[in-house]
């Protein structure tokens, strides 16, 4: 068996299929309007908080129905719900650090020797040490 790596081909888990021209088309399009209207509004919430005028600006406050002060107020009220979950985060880390940050409760696995799984699974030394090494077992019939 060959090992795993770069150089290796993979399937894709995205699944790729041919689609009609009109159907993507109509993504194409669809995107863009996203796009621009993303690009709309963020350059318009930059530009009325911070008080730069530009000329489109007049046209896509009409077209959105609001004015700077609108903006601007509306950036101050998600500054401030975002500062305030941003606080409450906080807040709540550092209780559950206090609350829990001292317990250890992570029990690790002991240590197995090849000769205990052996006897457990009644394999010879060799067999078990074998499929420690093997990146791809295949077993013929159940060993449990």
């Amino acid at each position: 068996m060959g090992k795993s790596g770069p150089g290796r081909d993979h399937v894709s888990l995205i699944v790729q299929h041919k689609r009609p021209l009109w159907i993507r088309v109509i993504e194409l399009v669809i995107t863009a309007a996203a796009w621009l209207y993303l690009i709309a509004t963020a350059t318009l919430l930059v530009s009325a908080s911070f008080g730069i005028d530009a000329s489109w600006k007049d046209v896509v406050l009409v077209v959105f129905h609001v004015d700077e002060k609108d903006i601007r107020n509306l950036v101050i009220l998600l500054g401030f719900f975002l500062g305030a979950a941003a606080l409450g985060q906080w807040i709540w880390s550092g209780y559950n650090y206090t609350k829990y940050g001292s317990l250890r409760r992570r029990k690790f696995p002991i240590s197995v020797e090849s000769g205990e799984i052996a006897d457990f699974f009644s394999l010879s030394e060799e067999e078990v040490r074998r499929m420690q090494e093997e990146q791809v077992i295949i077993l013929k019939e159940r060993i449990f």
